[in-house]
C-alpha cells in the first residue's frame, strides 16, 4: 500500500516516482524554507501535504506529512514511516 492510495488518489505510476526522485535532487533538510520538495496529495477521501528532503550528511530522507485529519490516516502514515525508518541503537 502507498500513501496516495490511502488518501484516494490511487497508486503512483513509475513516471510519478521518477518525478519525485528528480525533485529531491538538491534538497537538504537544514533549510526549512527552500531545502524541501513539497507535494500535495489530494484524493477522494483526504488531502495531505508531503514534504521531503535529503538529510544533510547522510543517505537518509527526511519526511513531514501535514493535514491528515482522520485518526485512521494518521495511524497509516505512522505505520508507513515506521516501516521504512531506520532505527539506530545508541552506542
Amino acid at each position: 500500500m502507498s500513501l496516495p492510495r490511502y488518501v484516494g488518489t490511487g497508486d503512483y505510476e513509475p513516471t510519478d516516482w521518477n518525478t519525485v526522485a528528480l525533485s529531491l535532487e538538491g534538497t537538504h533538510d537544514s533549510d526549512p524554507e527552500i531545502g524541501w520538495y513539497t507535494h500535495q496529495l489530494t484524493g477522494a477521501w483526504q488531502s495531505v501535504e508531503v514534504r521531503l528532503a535529503n538529510a544533510v550528511g547522510s543517505d537518509e530522507l527526511s519526511v513531514v506529512i501535514n493535514g491528515a485529519e482522520s485518526a485512521e490516516l494518521r495511524l497509516r502514515i505512522d505505520t508507513l514511516i515506521s516501516a521504512f525508518s531506520v532505527d539506530v541503537a545508541p552506542s
